[in-house]
């Protein structure tokens, strides 16, 4: 079975510097908004086991004020391997 999907996010990143915690009013942070879209394959190996494998792009939009890192530092391909247990509606 082909499948697509998008997750959506937005928090924050934080750049801690050693030995300081990451509540100290000095950590630099800069709010972020990522979107995740991917195609997917899923295959019925078992009635009770399917494996799925997908592709997809994560790009991360937001990061301006960290001073060694930059938005194409998060962005990138994306894969993933998925095993699914359990009842899929299957009656004999």
């Amino acid at each position: 079975h082909l499948f697509t999907s998008m997750k959506i996010g937005w928090g924050d990143v934080a750049l801690i510097q050693s030995n300081r915690d990451p509540f100290d009013p000095n950590t630099i942070r800069d709010n972020v908004f990522v979107l995740s879209p991917e195609i997917g394959a899923e295959v019925n190996l078992l009635h009770w086991f399917r494996l799925c494998l997908t592709v997809g792009y994560r790009s991360v939009s937001g990061v301006n004020t960290l001073p060694t890192v930059n938005r194409s530092d998060f962005n990138g391909a994306t894969f993933g391997i998925t095993m699914r247990f359990g009842g899929f509606g299957y009656s004999k």
